[in-house]
């Protein structure tokens, strides 16, 4: 994650749940969730395919993003 305005103004508000749909537009300043790097494992043959589920915070969107 980057420390940019738009992270600082979440956690001064305290609003942390909406940090990873910011980290998620985010990718034009590096960052990506852990669902992300888990994607990023499986499609470069590094875990399998039961590892990346079982390791996602959010199994939906990885089995998403893997279908792609």
């Amino acid at each position: 994650m980057t420390i940019n305005s738009a992270i600082q103004n979440l956690i001064r508000e305290g609003k942390t749940h909406q940090i990873q749909s910011s980290i998620q537009t985010g990718s034009k300043y590096g960052m990506k969730t852990m669902d992300m790097s888990i994607v990023e494992l499986y499609k470069a043959g590094l875990i399998t395919y039961e590892n990346a589920l079982t390791y996602s915070i959010d199994r939906d969107m990885v089995k998403r993003m893997i279908e792609l």
